[in-house]
This record gives structure tokens, C-alpha cells and sequence, in this order.
């Protein structure tokens, strides 16, 4: 009720409301905290700008996950043909305790949020695709699973990053598309005059 206008934008994911009252932007975040993980309520500040430094950190990390990702998977190559000493004399279990260390960082540093989304959905009985990656992963570390479940974890992480660039690039240019398209037309009328009116009044 305290609402007197809303428009939304398909294309880019915004739905921009206008309201008189400011105690409603925390009730608002707190049904999209409800509804699903990752919707943000702002202040409107009359443009479109997102987060992207914040997006840039966060794909920063998941790079350099991956890159400890590949160095995990390189030392468990080279110790598994060697279960007794190896590299620096260090035993069986310090090499384990090596690969766990290094594992639990790449899954929280490339998974943190998923994990944090599946916890919540799980409690509510959601099971989106966070749950069932956090239900995979957590059990793959109890198992002594290390390097597979941050495997498991890097890799969805990329993947949902390819696909985030992909429809981030379809979204600009759907709203190229929209931008060039004419608002207003000049429409001739019966007694030879013209008059410039909306193009979506026109038959």
C-alpha cells in the first residue's frame, strides 16, 4: 500500500519501485531474502551503475581458488605415487593435513556464497541448486574427499561465471536493441497535417 509506482525491466533484472516511506526498503529486502538468495535492495540514485568492483574482487578470488585449485591437484599427483616421504621429508599426514588446508580454501574462497545460500534454502526445505552443492561438497570432505570436493566447487563456480558473462552480454544487447527503437512518431492525418504523438498510439 505504501507503494505509488513500480516499472520493470525484464531485460536487465530491475524492478525500480517509488515510495514515500524509507522503513519499507528493509521490509522489501526482507521478503527477496525470503523469495531466493542474492536479490539487493538500494536507494535508487537515477542510474543503472551495478557493483562492479564488488564483482570484480569476487572474481578475483575465484581465480586465484583456481589457480591454488591446480597447485592442489599437482601436489596430490606427485604424493600419490609416494604414500611415505617425498618432497621436504614430510610425512603421510602432513601431506593430508597440506591437501586439507589448502582444499578448505579454494571451496569457502570459490563457494562461500553457495554455501551460504545452501544452508539457508536447506532450512527452509528449498532445495535449489546451492543445496545440492553444498550437499555434495560437505560430504566429500567428511569422506577425506579434499581436493575433488573443491574440485567440485571451483568448477561450478566458473561455470556460473561463464554464464553470468554470457547473459550479462545478451542483456546490452537487448537494451541496444531497445534504445534504438523510435518513442515517437509523425503521423499524418486526413486533412493533410501532421502531428508528432506516441508511436505506441498509433494503429
Amino acid at each position: 500500500p505504501d507503494v505509488q509506482n513500480v516499472k520493470l525491466n525484464f531485460v536487465m533484472k530491475k524492478l525500480t519501485l517509488h515510495t514515500e516511506n524509507d522503513i519499507i526498503k528493509e521490509e522489501i529486502q526482507k521478503i527477496c531474502d525470503e523469495l531466493n538468495e542474492g536479490i539487493i535492495v538500494k536507494d535508487f540514485n537515477g542510474d543503472n551503475a551495478d557493483d562492479s568492483s564488488e564483482k570484480k574482487e569476487g572474481h578475483l578470488l575465484l581465480w586465484i581458488a583456481a589457480a591454488v585449485q591446480i597447485l592442489t591437484i599437482v601436489l596430490e599427483v606427485i604424493w600419490h605415487f609416494d604414500k611415505t616421504i617425498t618432497l621436504f621429508g614430510m610425512t603421510f599426514a602432513v601431506k593430508s593435513i597440506i591437501l586439507l588446508g589448502l582444499s578448505l580454501f579454494t571451496a569457502i574462497a570459490s563457494g562461500y556464497e553457495i554455501f551460504i545460500g545452501g544452508i539457508k534454502n536447506l532450512i527452509k526445505l528449498n532445495f535449489t541448486e546451492d543445496v545440492l552443492m553444498t550437499l555434495a561438497v560437505i560430504p566429500a570432505f567428511c569422506l577425506g574427499e579434499y581436493v575433488e570436493g573443491s574440485m567440485i566447487t571451483v568448477l561450478f563456480s566458473i561455470g556460473e561465471l561463464i554464464e553470468e558473462y554470457a547473459v550479462s552480454k545478451s542483456r546490452r544487447d537487448i537494451a541496444k536493441i531497445a534504445g534504438i527503437r523510435a518513442d515517437t512518431a509523425t503521423r499524418l492525418n486526413s486533412d493533410g497535417t501532421e502531428k508528432s504523438v506516441n508511436a505506441q498510439d498509433l494503429r
